[in-house]
């Protein structure tokens, strides 16, 4: 299994500067372009830059399609059918979409007044300025090229010829399969080395592109360009996961970077800034914001404490008596045993006691309550 890219660096490696790119709508034209870009390319071995629509997740794509852009010296935009009435999922136009790559690629060329050649495919029209919007109105001032089935190889030779005047002459001996193209492959490939020693992803697809459209059996070369798109992919993600910290969503790049690890191991030493994350976002010792995470051990020692400190506070309020309860039993006890200790008469007293009884018998003579004795007496 193709693991990387040597990393070299040469004269032949480097990349031309003047390019073409080829712009297309893969629900429009699709085949039409991977045709047209095979025959390109063999004319202009590794100066085609197309499917910047595979930009992967966390790109900046906007950026990656205007430096695409400024590396070249003439546009191609393939205009099928429905080049310009598809719609997106909320029903409108494309082209109308601001962010739509089409719109994009189209704008900043002429922005950049990069020479384009609009190809009209499977019996297209060129536009009308009022059914473009306005950034791209210009487009329609630009003579189009058609390619049809019927004159397919002189419609494109006509285009390639078209080409030589900026893109220079066309490679010699240098078409699919030939012998000729095999230097161009290694030329290319070279290339590819190149720019992902930089880490210039798109860049390197782009050249293992070509050299796969020259040599479609170099299996070697194809192993590359999976490697490059892995490659490219992860760079897209680590990226998203860096802005996505640099706005304050920390808990999303983590999300993005332990899906770079998942993906591609410990690339651009991810583990590290997943460790780093970990500990920024874990709960600190008092549970109330970030810090470091206590120890496991230190949290099954705290935890124990607790149960016990909460099994001594039961037993105690167990063994604790009710004191005011106590209290308000053993008070009318109390006057109980007082009053029956009063009631017997106390038998160690002698006549005295007695001598102390007498003036009861007296008082009652005082009230006015005569004796029974006195009262029979007087009646007789």
């Amino acid at each position: 299994m193709y693991t990387g890219l040597k990393r070299k660096r040469g004269d032949m490696s480097e990349q031309p500067e003047s390019r073409l790119f080829l712009s297309y709508r893969r629900d429009d034209a699709e085949g039409h372009a991977g045709r047209l870009y095979d025959r390109l390319n063999a004319a202009f071995p590794g100066r085609i830059f197309r499917d910047v629509s595979g930009i992967d997740i966390g790109v900046d794509f906007v950026a990656e399609i205007e430096r695409a852009i400024s590396q070249s010296v003439v546009l191609v935009p393939i205009i099928g059918k429905r080049w310009l009435t598809l719609t997106d999922d909320k029903g409108r136009r494309r082209i109308d979409v601001e962010t739509d790559f089409v719109r994009i690629e189209v704008a900043s060329a002429l922005a950049r007044k990069v020479r384009t050649i609009p190809v009209l495919v499977s019996g297209a029209t060129m536009p009308a300025p009022e059914e473009l919007p306005g950034a791209i109105a210009g487009l329609s001032r630009w003579n189009a090229l058609e390619i049809t089935e019927a004159d397919y190889d002189h419609d494109v030779e006509r285009l390639i010829r078209a080409l030589e005047v900026t893109l220079g002459g066309r490679a010699q001996a240098v078409t699919q399969g030939s012998p000729g193209s095999g230097g161009k492959v290694a030329v290319l490939r070279q290339q590819a080395e190149s720019a992902a020693a930089r880490a210039d992803w798109l860049t390197a697809i782009q050249a293992l592109q070509a050299a796969a459209s020259l040599d479609p059996d170099d299996a070697e070369a194809a192993a590359q360009l999976r490697w490059v798109h892995g490659q490219h992919k992860l760079a897209g993600l680590y990226s998203d996961g860096q802005r996505l910290y640099q706005t304050g969503d920390k808990p999303a790049a983590l999300r993005r970077f332990r899906e770079v690890r998942v993906a591609g191991g410990n690339f651009q030493d991810v583990d590290n800034l997943i460790s780093l994350l970990e500990r920024e976002l874990s709960p600190g010792p008092s549970g109330t914001g970030p810090g470091t995470r206590p120890p496991s051990r230190l949290k099954w020692v705290l935890g124990t404490l607790a149960a016990v400190l909460v099994i001594l506070l039961f037993i105690a309020i167990w063994l604790t008596p009710d004191q005011p309860s106590a209290d308000t039993t053993s008070a009318p006890m109390e006057t109980t045993q007082g009053s029956q200790s009063e009631a017997p008469p106390d038998t160690s007293v002698g006549s005295e006691g007695a001598a102390a009884s007498e003036p009861s018998a007296q008082d009652s003579t005082d009230a006015g309550q005569e004796p029974p004795a006195e009262q029979g007496a007087a009646t007789q």
